[in-house]
């Protein structure tokens, strides 16, 4: 159970970080009711995950055989890795200028309620790109030799790790709100101008890693 905790580490921490929706949450925490609209974007993401990691565990505890061999995870993880260096290349190609999105996005943060923002978290969850990140993470403990109660807690870890991101700016608002107050209102415009470069930092890093894993699974 330890080796495939510390085999999940990276996989947590790919989870962690997602500028996306990190600066979803902050924009959320720099506005009105930001306190209740972040913890219901975040909420979004937990139900959107934990949803996909349910279904997985889920298949897997009611099979008699193991869901997949280890050659099967490692073709998993390599279609992964390639799927995220793929979304990587495609991001860098020419796009006009966003600034009308940018502006149009802070109104529609100032102005959210936590419905909206529970429904804009769960869309985001949706079509993040992290999630062929679970997915990979998933497989990995499908694939282990481990009780069903074991698989439940290596995907509740994963699940920790996907919320960090999010948990960490609103816990920084309920301790120091004030300096929190100041510091994510300059964050929030920092993170919405670097947003792809650190979006295809994280692609291209897991997508190498997660390649790099299922070639040397395969070979």
């Amino acid at each position: 159970m330890g080796s495939l905790l510390l085999q999940l580490v990276p996989v947590a921490l790919g989870l962690a970080l997602t500028p996306t929706a990190i600066a979803g949450c902050v924009l959320l925490l720099a506005g009105p009711r930001g306190r209740l609209n972040a913890t219901a974007f975040a909420a979004a993401f937990a139900v959107v995950y934990a949803v996909i990691a349910i279904v997985v565990i889920a298949s897997a505890a009611s099979s008699p055989e193991p869901l997949i061999g280890n050659r099967t995870k490692c073709w998993i993880e390599l279609v992964i890795g390639l799927l995220l260096l793929a979304l990587a290349a495609n991001s860098l190609r020419p796009r006009p200028r966003r600034q009308n999105r940018r502006s149009r996005m802070l109104r529609m943060v100032e102005s959210a309620t936590p419905s909206t923002a529970f429904t804009l978290g769960l869309a985001i969850a949706a079509v993040n790109p992290n999630v062929p990140i679970l997915i990979g993470g998933l497989a990995a403990i499908v694939a282990a030799h481990v009780t069903s109660a074991q698989r439940a807690v290596a995907a509740g870890f994963l699940l920790l790790g996907a919320e960090l991101g999010l948990a960490g700016p609103i816990a920084w608002q309920i301790v120091a709100p004030r300096m929190a107050a100041l510091q994510l209102g300059r964050f929030k415009y920092w993170l919405i101008e670097h947003e792809r470069l650190i979006n295809n930092l994280v692609l291209v890093l897991f997508g190498c890693v997660f390649a790099a894993k299922g070639l040397a699974g395969l070979t």
